[in-house]
């Protein structure tokens, strides 16, 4: 019921009417309007037909919120979602970074600070890009394509899948027979573990819009 009187509000001050003026079309007191607006009371039905004409809008839209302001709040509620997942998956990263590395230096196993590094650290991004994506869609009702989702998809894997295999490459390189400078080898992962994982910021973005049924 509180969508009545905030689309009472809403309509009367879009038309430029004053409380008093709807109080003379409507043949009631200026208070009525007023209490109709701050739900002390409400107009019975033949008032909201009356009200409904005046204003020249279908009833349905006296009753319930514009379908605009629900699809907001629902895009509202996916982005405060995703930022609830970005800041856990980033607050789980950080300290368990600093275990995984003191773990390496003491235990001499690589096995934790790879799985945070190539593992945890891109889902952070990832979550960071989907999250901002969520943030711009409040805003902008961005709506791509059929043939413009699937490209945004495509590209999103292809960065994925690239990262993957370059890692896969230069980690495992030396092992099955590639001959690789060890520094350049040593170079590269070093630049691909604190680069390369923030580029998964791109496809978190662009999987967002490539999903065809988010909120909004």
């Amino acid at each position: 019921m509180n969508d009545i009187m905030k689309n009472i509000k809403r309509l009367r001050q879009e038309r430029g009417l004053t409380q008093e003026e709807l109080a003379e079309k409507l043949h009631v007191t200026r208070q009525a309007v007023s209490n109709w607006e701050t739900g002390k009371n409400q107009p019975d039905i033949e008032l909201l037909k009356t009200l409904a004409e005046t204003f020249e809008v279908d009833a349905a839209e006296l009753l319930y919120a514009p379908k605009e302001d629900v699809d907001k709040r629902k895009r509202m509620i996916v982005a405060a979602v995703f930022c609830v997942l970005t800041v856990i998956a980033w607050a789980g990263y950080i300290p368990l970074e600093k275990w995984a590395m003191a773990w390496k230096n003491n235990r001499y196993d690589l096995i934790p600070a790879l799985l945070c590094t190539w593992g945890l650290k891109p889902l952070a991004y990832l979550l960071t890009g989907t999250a901002a994506a969520a943030l711009l869609h409040v805003w902008v009702n961005i709506r791509p394509k059929t043939s413009i989702r699937r490209g945004m998809l495509a590209v999103g894997a292809a960065i994925c899948l690239l990262y993957i295999a370059l890692f896969l490459w230069y980690w495992f390189g030396g092992r099955i027979g590639f001959i690789m400078p060890t520094r350049l080898r040593v170079s590269f992962l070093n630049s691909l573990r604190f680069y390369g994982s923030s580029f998964f910021f791109l496809p978190g973005v662009l999987f967002f819009f490539a999903w065809p049924r988010k909120a909004g």
